[in-house]
């Protein structure tokens, strides 16, 4: 089974993302903080972690620096997530792929949750 670490701190979002992945057949780990993050990625080794840049107590940005950085987890394919929501309830969700070699910005999507 894939397993997904998602670090993120908004629980409408965990709760959302989660049920889609779930019904997919994806396991989904949850951490709230960088911090929780760097040590839950060293610990359960998923298939892939999505991690929001606006983090407690380690942001998103120094969190990946650090995986990255881990030749415990740096391995590890990654998407960094910055949402923003607007009055007409349509969401901007902006994913940025690295990898262990590149980072690049990678797509930009609309949808209503």
């Amino acid at each position: 089974m894939t397993r997904i670490l998602y670090v993120e701190d908004n629980d409408d979002n965990i709760y959302m993302l989660r049920r889609r992945l779930e019904r997919k057949g994806i396991e989904v780990l949850v951490a709230k903080d960088g911090a929780e993050g760097i040590a839950t990625a060293g610990r359960e080794r998923p298939d892939l972690i999505l991690m929001d840049l606006s983090l407690p107590v380690i942001d998103g940005w120094e969190a990946a620096r650090r995986l990255k950085g881990s030749p415990d987890t740096q391995a590890i394919p990654s998407l960094r997530l910055l949402a923003a929501s607007f009055g007409s309830g349509e969401t901007w969700m902006i994913f940025a792929v690295e990898s262990a070699r590149t980072s690049r910005q990678f797509s930009m999507l609309s949808s209503r949750w």
